[in-house]
């Protein structure tokens, strides 16, 4: 990476004492029920309780001591913790905060979470220049390197493949673990669907759909400029025409049951997220609602 800036410093500052603020034990607990591992371990020895499952029950104990102790287990987790960024021209969209740095913050977040849980955490930046790769590993001062990765964005790249990222981050992360992929999707679903489904069969994977309410609709705004933010393709609209408005709509409403449908047929979970949500916040939202629902990601 290029030397770090002033302003990167003060935003991997600010992040940090944010998310210090908003983690608590409840969340680390929320997290870890959110993302197990998949086996567990011969933790300790108790006393028996009504309703205990018999076969647990350590008999030499039992005998040695004179009244019934069962075993209990824990979960192995040895978790690694993938973040795979989208930093295509698409991601920079959004007042006034754009969806990249949505996404960075709610990366950084997850970073923080996972390293405050034990997890190992690393990262994948996509573009059209190639690829930043943190590899996952333990410690405040490497979350610290990942977070300034997922910070760090060069305007001048613009496009992404997000099946080569996800590719690479199967064959980066050997053990099962937690892959969050922060985008918008806005490819066609048969781009991604196949990779994501990839992921899915060997770990975790969270996509968190970041997007900005002028992709849902349009206000009267009149004449108006788009511009493609990947390909600078530009066109001319009337936005003060309302038939042109509830087309708008309607094409924004089919693709998000389209993008919907990809990410669950895939097997990932998804999150969404948008530009005027707080990153911090939803992610907490996010994995206490899948901690109580008791399911494992």
């Amino acid at each position: 990476m290029s030397a770090i800036d002033p302003d990167l410093i003060r935003r991997v500052a600010r992040i940090e004492l944010r998310t210090r603020k908003m983690v608590d034990s409840s969340l680390i607990g929320a997290y870890r029920a959110a993302f197990r591992g998949r086996g567990v371990t011969f933790d300790s020895v108790r006393p028996y309780e009504p309703g205990d499952d018999v076969r647990h029950m350590d008999w030499k104990v039992s005998a040695r001591i004179g009244e019934p102790h069962v075993k209990q287990f824990a979960a192995e987790r040895d978790l690694s913790v993938m973040l795979v960024i989208d930093d295509s021209g698409s991601m920079r969209a959004g007042a006034p905060r754009s969806k990249r740095e949505v996404a960075a913050e709610l990366a950084a977040a997850v970073a923080w979470i996972g390293g405050r849980a034990g997890d190992r955490v690393g990262a994948l930046t996509v573009h059209s220049g190639g690829t930043t790769f943190v590899p996952a590993r333990r410690g405040r001062n490497h979350v610290l390197r990942v977070i300034r990765a997922v910070l760090g964005q060069d305007a001048s790249l613009l496009g992404t493949d997000l099946t080569t990222a996800l590719r690479m981050t199967v064959r980066a992360q050997r053990k099962r673990g937690i892959i969050f992929v922060l985008s918008d999707f806005l490819a066609s679903a048969g781009d991604y669907q196949s990779a994501l489904a990839l992921a899915a069969a060997k770990h975790d994977v969270v996509a968190c759909v970041v997007s900005e309410p002028l992709e849902r609709a349009w206000p009267d705004a009149g004449l108006v400029v788009l511009e493609d933010a990947e390909t600078q393709r530009r066109i001319v609209v009337d936005s003060g025409d309302s038939a042109w408005r509830a087309r708008f709509a309607q094409r924004a409403q089919q693709f998000d049951e389209a993008r919907t449908r990809a990410i669950v047929r895939s097997g990932a979970y998804r999150m969404t997220l948008s530009t005027g949500d707080d990153p911090i916040a939803a992610l907490a939202r996010f994995m206490r609602r899948r901690a109580a629902e008791g399911r494992r990601l």
